[in-house]
């Protein structure tokens, strides 16, 4: 069996399941089990062909309102946390990572939930810790706009180390269940926390046992200045939209270097950058999913979204012509959010890409790294990224589901695995044993006895 701090498997594999898939038309493609969304069905199958492929984990991505575009109404419809502890039953290996907002919600509960969920999954769940990103989300919880950028990760560091402690409250021998001698725990073993910081109070301990993993997985998606330092403090594994090499190599260099500084192996850190795949038998054949998809979606609308957000006219430029990347050398990242001209001028920048390859990269979703080709082009795209030390895993979002990501676990990971980047079969152990991630531990010096300060039990009397 992996121990934590013994290697891991040599390239992770993510699956990001939005739901609809990445593409925006991807739903309307005659292949898309769009009406099968809502389904638990959906979601297992699907949690399953990972496990075909050997995936490490299922990365459910979620936002707290209804979208502002009615052709996303469906992309994320159901409570991840909700549906992931359902598709524990249904599956045996793959960690199930569910996005879960410290904006909106409060450490006890996020703790009891993901706690449970690790219990119920015997040692598989993990936390995508976001700290929300739409003004959209902020009416449904009695606010007007989100709170500040920075003010969110602020909050999102205390929140973290209040869960933490939280999951550590509960030592891992602390259930006894001696019926001989009438004790069913040891209380020494489960303490109150007392954590009183600037945005939380919370006195603990959890009324659920320690998890199989104690601490479920953490990751983060984000690559702002604060969103790099979150990341380096806390995350296992780190979701990015990374469209260069050199960029991405420096971005997983600052971030192992900055968990260092916070007294972490840096090789605890997963960077594992999106990549959308579009695959055919040949290049060709994979361009014309890629057009198709934007044909579905509309090449007139896409012009006119590029043109708005660049604040440039594109009229007169030939769609098969080279993409005119004077028209955003100006835009500029702020260091928090990247705005979508930015995002364009990074990917823009070697100046090979027509018009059209843009339009259907902006459609692609995301805004992730995109390949197009054949099985062996992606596996080659992979695996050159790796080499040159740009990630530690890949975050595979389907541009069309289920066709696109079955052809990735049919065609690509065999690839990977002959190359022996990527497991054949599953090791034993919690998610955390498999990746040779060890589970942070609490400073406990200001925890006491849980049961040394209540009231006697005459005097409790349970609530609903």
């Amino acid at each position: 069996m992996a121990t934590a701090g013994s290697r891991r498997p040599r390239l992770v594999l993510n699956f990001v399941l939005r739901v609809q898939g990445s593409h925006g038309a991807g739903w309307r493609h005659r292949s898309s089990e769009i009406e099968r969304v809502p389904t638990l069905d959906y979601y297992a199958d699907l949690a399953r062909t990972a496990e075909r492929g050997v995936f490490d984990s299922l990365f459910l991505t979620d936002t707290l309102a209804a979208s502002a575009n009615p052709e996303d109404a469906l992309q994320w419809p159901l409570d991840p946390v909700t549906i992931l502890g359902a598709v524990a039953a249904r599956t045996t290996h793959i960690g199930l990572i569910g996005t879960h907002s410290t904006t909106f919600n409060v450490p006890f509960n996020t703790a009891r939930q993901f706690a449970s969920l690790d219990h119920v999954s015997g040692g598989r769940a993990g936390w995508n810790v976001v700290t929300s990103s739409t003004d959209l989300a902020a009416p449904n919880y009695g606010l007007d706009v989100l709170p500040e950028h920075d003010e969110r990760y602020r909050r999102a560091a205390e929140y973290l180390d209040v869960t933490i402690d939280l999951w550590n409250a509960w030592r891992a021998d602390a259930v006894v269940a001696d019926r001989a001698a009438d004790r069913l725990v040891d209380t020494d073993g489960i303490r109150a926390v007392n954590h009183q910081g600037t945005y939380f109070s919370v006195r603990g301990p959890l009324n659920v046992p320690r998890s199989p993993q104690a601490v479920p997985l953490l990751a983060q998606a984000g690559s702002s200045e604060s969103g790099r330092d979150l990341a380096a403090r806390y995350a296992d594994l780190v979701y990015v939209q990374q469209n260069d090499l050199d960029e991405a190599v420096r971005f997983r260099t600052d971030v192992r270097s900055r968990a260092a500084a916070y007294g972490r192996r840096p090789g605890a850190v997963v960077v594992a950058p999106g990549l959308i795949p579009f695959i055919g038998r040949s290049v060709r054949e994979a361009q014309e999913l890629q057009h198709e998809l934007l044909d579905l979606h509309g090449t007139d609308r896409l012009l006119e979204r590029v043109s708005t957000v660049i604040d440039r006219s594109l009229d007169g430029y030939a769609l098969d012509g080279p993409f005119p990347v004077d028209l955003v050398s100006d835009a500029r990242d702020t260091g928090q959010s990247k705005s979508l001209a930015y995002r364009i001028a990074e990917y823009t920048s070697t100046g090979t890409y027509t018009l059209r390859e843009v339009l259907a990269w902006v459609d692609s979703g995301s805004f992730h790294r995109t390949i197009v080709g054949t099985p062996e082009d992606v596996a080659d795209g992979i695996q050159h990224w790796f080499e040159r030390g740009a990630l530690d895993g890949v975050s595979v979002i389907p541009p069309v589901l289920p066709r696109s990501f079955e052809q990735f676990v049919d065609e690509v990971v065999p690839i990977l695995q002959r190359r022996g980047l990527t497991e054949s079969s599953y090791g034993e152990g919690t998610l955390r044993d498999r990746l040779g991630l060890p589970a942070p531990v609490s400073d406990e010096s200001r925890f006491t006895g849980h049961f040394d300060t209540l009231p006697s039990v005459s005097q409790h009397v349970p609530t609903a």
